[in-house]
């Protein structure tokens, strides 16, 4: 199946719902960037600052909120320096004990949409930008 690879833009985003999980985006924590970054091999390689994610995004396309142990957090969307970031995050209980989480960067919007996202996470990003104004 093909994949959808322009970029598509929920209509109402909530940064707030996505600042749990940031704030634990930490060397004290165990989550230091180097720690959750994910490499995508079809990708050309990407420095990123240790302090651009997630304090200097530029912009979000998607956030879904998360709760723990129900539901992932997602975030999808651009920092301030063009590159594109796909984050998600997952604890049963509190970060500190039992999380995990996974950031993906690219030059490339395209890679970040077939490389970083699982068919579900996809799915589920498709379904909540579908139809959204640009």
């Amino acid at each position: 199946m093909s994949r959808d690879l322009q970029i598509h833009k929920a209509s109402s985003i909530d940064p707030e719902c996505i600042s749990l999980p940031y704030v634990y985006i930490n060397p004290q924590f165990g989550y230091s960037t180097d720690k959750i970054l994910r490499r995508i091999y079809e990708s050309p390689d990407v420095f990123l600052k240790p302090s651009a994610f997630p304090n200097e995004i530029k912009e979000y396309y998607w956030i879904q909120c998360g709760k723990p142990g129900v539901k992932e957090w997602y975030s999808l969307g651009v920092l301030n320096e063009g590159i594109y970031f796909f984050y998600k995050a997952y604890t049963n209980n509190t970060f500190n004990k039992d999380g995990h989480m996974d950031l993906w960067v690219s030059y490339r919007f395209s890679d970040i949409i077939q490389y970083a996202m699982d068919t579900t996470v996809y799915n589920k990003y498709i379904t909540d930008t579908r139809d959204q104004p640009k």
